[in-house]
């Protein structure tokens, strides 16, 4: 017979947040993710790949955080630097440290189109900044976009209390379909700003797909025949499948590539980086 979980603590506790909290957690809030009485409980603690609840039940945490712990938790080097950091040095100062300087030349030996970067905080900062990068550097507005970006109102995909104008522009092609992407190529022509996609596709609550054959290499010669950036949005697969993240593995690069939280271990840091002819630094200072 196979036995339950003790979950007593996660049933108050959900009881209890229920009343505090909109869905009563974070994150997994989509009802359908739910089992009742079983999931999603309370968590205690985190070490390596395992990680507790507040009943003292151990799992192994395949969703690492939803992507970003890719080297386990509390580990030790990791977390020791950041307190460092924090402890002798400070955080959130007006101007800028020379750890930016040190991150932004590993980035550069490791991701093949970085060769300028800008730091933010969050995966959909990256991603809204690319966004206005692309737009500006192009002096289009449509955007073609694959794959999860984010939650700003462009790119989230429950639409309820955003205005349509904040996305008109934003329209979806099929993964690994390279007729419906040059079918929307052709039907905006020389309004695409940029195509934003994930390399490696990971669909919310769905199968991974992986490019086919020369899927990756095709969508950038359109985006070069059409004068539009291509965007991988890496915060997935970056560091993740290669050390250089998919564009690496499969030998495409991109114009403008994001980072997320995977590069610290979780800790709150994203990126865009890009190739130089983009001058990021002169629109960054345009969008800031």
């Amino acid at each position: 017979m196979k036995m339950k979980l003790n979950l007593e603590n996660s049933k108050n506790l959900y009881k209890e947040s229920y009343k505090l909290v909109p869905g009563g957690v974070l994150g997994p809030r989509r009802p359908y993710n739910f089992v009742i009485d079983e999931y999603p409980n309370f968590l205690d603690s985190g070490k390596g790949c395992k990680i507790y609840d507040v009943d003292g039940n151990e799992y192994i945490d395949m969703l690492a955080g939803y992507g970003p712990i890719i080297i386990g938790y509390r580990e030790e080097e990791i977390d020791n630097e950041v307190i460092k950091q924090i402890r002798n040095k400070g955080t959130c100062m007006a101007l800028t440290q020379t750890t930016q300087n040190t991150l932004v030349k590993t980035l550069q030996d490791c991701i093949p189109s970085c060769e300028k970067a800008i730091i933010v905080k969050t995966g959909s900062d990256a991603s809204t900044l690319s966004i206005r990068i692309a737009r500006s550097f192009t002096n289009k507005e449509k955007i073609l976009r694959c794959g999860y970006h984010g939650w700003h109102d462009w790119c989230v995909e429950e639409k309820e209390g955003i205005p349509k104008n904040s996305y008109k522009d934003v329209l979806e092609f099929n993964y690994n379909d390279l007729d419906n992407l040059e079918k929307l190529f052709k039907s905006y022509k020389n309004e695409v700003a940029a195509v934003i996609m994930q390399p490696i596709y990971t669909p919310l609550v769905k199968e991974v797909q992986f490019p086919k054959d020369d899927y990756l290499t095709e969508v950038k010669k359109m985006c070069e025949n059409y004068k539009s950036l291509l965007i991988f949005d890496e915060i997935r697969s970056g560091f993740r499948v290669n050390l250089g993240g998919a564009q690496k593995e499969y030998n495409v690069t991109p114009d403008l590539t994001l980072l997320g939280k995977a590069m610290a271990n979780g800790y709150p840091i994203s990126a865009v980086v890009g190739k130089k002819e983009i001058k990021l630094d002169q629109i960054f200072q345009k969008n800031y």
